[in-house]
């Protein structure tokens, strides 16, 4: 009986030509090939060869079927799909909070919710609801896909995976559909209502006053409803690999390669989805064969790519995958029991990952890397605004010059011009959102009085003398420079005036990051959400932060807004720890975990530790050689 398997795989795999089916199989992977790419990757190839490729394509496929070589192309098939996904599976292994991170991304509106609403006519369809789903994703795709490329070479609940993979690869083909074609300067309606209580409900009705591009539609006592228009939201880093800037056997991983590629990928799936009634139990010898292939595959993305890591990873999994059963006992043996005892030894990986930091780190703040100001974009050129202040709420609105004339603030009389300003785009007037940019507000320094050895360059260099003019009758007030400042203001016993040295309102963030970068040594504590801190995690910053204090070391911490919370709760003098901004995805990216130590040293960073795993002072100080 095993004899007669044996021959009927034979007779199977090698169908009426074992020769001519190879060379068949083979035309019609490099036709498909030259069709993605000369259709969505270059398309500088002529119409003739374009022809040729439809050609070499129909013509292979219409020989595999009469030379019955579908069988044979399934086994390549297998064995590329399952390579693709245990690649693609590892990489979001290694860090799927970062995946999770460009989940996020997707899941906003005007990105892929926007192409699915435009694609089934839902109006009112929106991802932003499963945006807290998007580790729960991260997690699951990096396991499944692993467990799916198992049960694809090693024939393990085979049928099973083929039916799943049919809507995993047609989602993967529409996401990276949605990354090639989107058009960053096309526009969208976006109507949203907000609660009147709200924090930013009042700056967003502000806003829609001289905003083209927010409308007021309609408004209640309790509920606000505005029409906004904004751009495509377009996702650069497809994510196929679970990080940024990946590449694919050293191929930069591009939307158009990656749709082409899981085009292809679809292709193959139909083979296998065709041919799995036929589809026999592997021998030993071909899990053998299964295996070593997809690790040799994986030998070579390794080493173009620097993913040691992955190497003897994938080699203890596959092996496992095979063998466990083989070692078992009772449920072991099985397929299911096999699969399940792989999946907990992922899940511990995965759990290692998200409570510390990735496996092998590719990220802009890895130790070891320089992260001075030559990641910091241009400064833009100079601008005119027209600066305006409401009478009552003392709200200042800047208009460009040519806004000036389409704003409603123009005939509304409870906004006074101020004045005419020369606006300047420099390290010191900035939106925190570039490359390593901690700011300060300056509406703190001057109400805490803040004095620390990386601030205090700025404040020397920057503070000017400037006049604060209160009215009493109205308590409007007012800072102006000694140029707007007029002595018969004096003579006005309705207003208080306070002469003194400082920062302008105007300057909204004072950008600290040169001092940061070129410090010669520096601790930092990174912060993604305060209120998730522990008492007894409370308790480690205050240790670590005197002792490296009580050494004279430099420290800071960076967050995320929240700077009052940080300073109720750590009970840490801000002369000694001084709480910096710093956009949110940039704190994302600096530490996996919710709070982390980072040790920067002359703009490079020297070691980042997770506070769960944070070693004693001592210890640190020895490794870095501090003392």
């Amino acid at each position: 009986m095993r004899g007669n398997t044996v021959k009927s795989k034979r007779l199977l795999f090698e169908g009426r030509s074992m020769v001519l089916n190879v060379l068949f199989v083979a035309m019609n992977v490099f036709g498909a090939v030259f069709l993605l790419q000369s259709f969505f990757v270059d398309q500088s190839a002529s119409g003739l060869f374009k022809l040729a490729g439809i050609g070499m394509f129909l013509g292979s496929a219409v020989m595999l079927f009469i030379l019955r070589g579908f069988y044979m192309y399934a086994y390549f098939a297998r064995l590329v799909i399952a390579v693709v996904l245990l690649i693609s599976g590892f990489g979001k292994l290694n860090d799927p909070v970062g995946f999770a991170q460009i989940l996020e991304q997707y899941f906003q509106d005007g990105a892929l919710s926007l192409k699915i609403s435009q694609f089934f006519g839902w109006s009112d369809f929106s991802l932003v609801p499963y945006t807290s789903w998007t580790l729960k994703i991260a997690i699951s795709l990096a396991v499944g896909e692993i467990l799916l490329s198992l049960m694809l070479l090693y024939h393990l609940l085979y049928k099973l995976a083929v039916f799943l993979l049919v809507p995993l690869l047609l989602i993967f083909s529409f996401v990276s559909f949605y990354t090639s074609t989107c058009n960053e300067a096309a526009t969208f309606e976006h109507e949203f209502n907000i609660r009147a209580n709200e924090g930013n409900s009042k700056d967003l009705l502000d806003r829609s006053q001289w905003d083209d591009n927010l409308t007021l539609i309609s408004k209640t006592k309790d509920e606000y409803h505005f029409l906004e228009v904004k751009n495509h939201v377009c996702v650069n880093e497809c994510g196929c690999l679970g990080a940024k800037n990946e590449t694919f056997f050293g191929m930069e991983l591009t939307p158009d390669l990656a749709f082409s590629r899981n085009l292809m990928l679809l292709l193959f799936i139909l083979i296998l989805f065709v041919t799995q009634f036929w589809m026999l139990p592997n021998a030993a010898f071909e899990n053998t064969l299964y295996g070593i292939c997809a690790w040799l595959a994986i030998l070579i993305q390794g080493t173009l790519t620097g993913w040691f890591w992955l190497v003897i990873l994938a080699a203890i999994i596959l092996y496992l995958a095979t063998n466990v059963r083989r070692f078992g006992v009772n449920f072991l043996k099985s397929s299911f029991g096999a699969l399940l005892f792989v999946a907990l030894l992922l899940f511990g990986i995965l759990y290692y990952v998200i409570s510390f930091e990735p496996l092998s780190d590719f990220r802009s703040y890895a130790i070891g890397t320089s992260i001075s100001n030559s990641q910091i974009q241009e400064y833009q050129e100079p601008t005119i605004v027209h600066v305006y202040q409401h009478k009552f709420t003392n709200k200042v609105i800047f208009l460009k010059e040519d806004m000036i004339n389409d704003s409603p603030i123009l005939s509304d009389t409870n906004y006074v011009f101020l004045r005419e300003k020369e606006l300047k785009m420099n390290p010191f007037i900035v939106e925190p959102n570039y490359k390593f940019r901690p700011t300060i507000s300056v509406e703190e320094i001057q109400k805490k009085s803040i004095q620390h050895p990386l601030i205090n360059p700025f404040l020397e260099k920057f503070a000017e003398e400037l006049y604060r003019v209160k009215n009493k009758a109205t308590g409007a007030e007012v800072m102006l420079y000694p140029n707007e400042f007029s002595q018969d203001m004096f003579k006005d016993t309705n207003l208080v005036i306070e002469k003194f040295i400082g920062i302008h309102e105007d300057f909204t963030y004072i950008d600290v990051g040169e001092s940061v970068v070129n410090a010669p040594l520096v601790f930092i504590w990174v912060v993604k959400d305060i209120r998730k801190i522990l008492p007894e995690h409370w308790e480690q910053i205050r240790l670590m932060t005197q002792k490296a204090h009580d050494q004279e070391y430099d420290l800071i911490v960076i967050g995320y807004q929240r700077s009052a919370l940080w300073y109720e709760k750590s009970e840490i003098d801000q002369n000694v720890l001084v709480f910096l901004n710093l956009e949110q995805s940039e704190v994302n990216e600096i530490c996996r975990s919710n709070v982390c130590l980072m040790v920067l040293k002359n703009g490079v960073v020297e070691a980042k530790y997770p506070l769960r795993g944070l070693p004693l002072f001592e210890t640190i100080s020895s490794k870095l050689r501090l003392e």
